[in-house]
């Protein structure tokens, strides 16, 4: 028996350069490999083109006109919407959405009677709060503040009828509890780094990588900068995705640090498995993070915060800094401590275990039966 799945994501999954587009990827992959028959839709800039690489795990692509004026809040009512609504009227396939950023047409297919899942990652309206307090400047606060109080309002009136996919435990219960969503559950995110690679032995600096253009990575960025490595000479890399012209002032500044704008995924990969030590705090509600678990299966030493790895799987695997200082420490301890076999084999089990019950099997579960 054929079973067929319709895909709505806001941008194409690939190239799969940031962590949503990773996760959305590597699930498509593993739903094809499953058998599964996938119908993708996704709203991009230029509709007359795609990468050929999609082709290789979908039935059919979907392309749509997105809406110049982006916000974080779903446009109900745009042509492209309607556009998609007329398609998947079609069938009755079930539906996965990616993210409550592409749920505009939600209502409107909720009303029929099929399967459809919407994972949310995140309990949005405290992520926003986060990048609230992760920005510095005060129209971009007032920004985020509407935007905060926008999703609110859209998530109060979700459909009741679906099933709502979180990527931790803890946001599905506060998002079920703020939002009386009766139908929240916990989906682990899909990941590429199944295996640990790390090799033990010294690196020769640091790394922080990460999508540098989001405020919760560039306030952890700058914190590094100025709270950590202002006055210790270890080496500092960072590497990742439209950094800007603080962080681009910032690295420069300091002889010891420099930056690697848009490094393509190889080269990332490449500099995780360099690095003495991967340093990624975290200042926002994502937990894990796909930065941290790469650098947890490829790389070495791995420092960073109890807001990253505090209720999750991994937290024995890094050394966990309470605060500036106290990383501070940490790293100079660690800096010319080899990495252990020890070490290694301690991940492969963490990793073994977090890899037990694979995501796509709940996710089929709750599409088809």
């Amino acid at each position: 028996m054929n079973r067929h799945l319709h895909i709505i994501c806001a941008e194409a999954p690939w190239p799969a350069n940031n962590s949503i587009a990773i996760d959305t990827f590597y699930q498509l992959v593993s739903l094809y490999q499953q058998g599964i028959k996938i119908h993708l839709h996704y709203f991009c800039t230029n509709t007359n083109c795609h990468s050929t690489e999609l082709n290789k795990y979908c039935e059919s692509i979907h392309p749509y006109q997105s809406n110049k004026q982006k916000t974080n809040v779903p446009d109900t009512d745009c042509l492209s919407g309607k556009k998609m609504a007329a398609v998947i009227s079609n069938d009755n396939y079930p539906v996965l959405f990616e993210g409550i950023n592409c749920t505009g047409t939600l209502k409107q297919i909720a009303g029929s009677n099929r399967k459809i899942v919407v994972r949310m990652y995140n309990d949005e309206c405290r992520y926003y709060h986060h990048l609230t307090d992760s920005s510095g400047a005060f129209f971009q606060k007032i920004n985020l503040k509407r935007r905060t109080r926008e999703i609110k309002e859209y998530e109060d009136v979700l459909p009741k009828n679906c099933l709502y996919a979180f990527s931790t435990m803890e946001n599905a219960d506060s998002s079920a509890k703020d939002h009386q969503l009766t139908n929240a559950h916990h989906l682990p995110v899909f990941s590429p780094f199944k295996t640990v690679t790390g090799k033990p032995g010294l690196g020769n600096f640091c790394l922080y990588h990460g999508d540098l253009s989001d405020p919760c990575n560039k306030k952890a960025v700058l914190w590094l900068l100025s709270k950590v490595f202002n006055d210790i000479n270890t080496p500092l890399v960072i590497a990742g995705k439209d950094p800007g012209k603080q962080i681009g002032k910032l690295t420069e500044f300091y002889s010891h640090t420099c930056l690697i704008i848009n490094p393509s995924q190889a080269e990332i990969n490449d500099l995780v498995g360099k690095a003495h030590i991967n340093v990624l705090p975290s200042f926002s509600n994502k937990r894990p993070e796909l930065k941290l678990i790469h650098a947890l299966a490829s790389g070495r030493h791995c420092i960073t915060n109890d807001n990253a790895v505090t209720g999750t799987a991994f937290e024995t695997a890094c050394h966990v800094a309470k605060n500036a200082n106290a990383l501070k420490s940490i790293l100079i301890q660690l800096y010319n401590r080899p990495f252990e076999e020890e070490e290694v084999e301690l991940r492969k089990k963490i990793f073994n275990l977090v890899n037990k019950e694979e995501p796509v099997n709940t996710l089929i579960k709750w599409l088809y039966n």
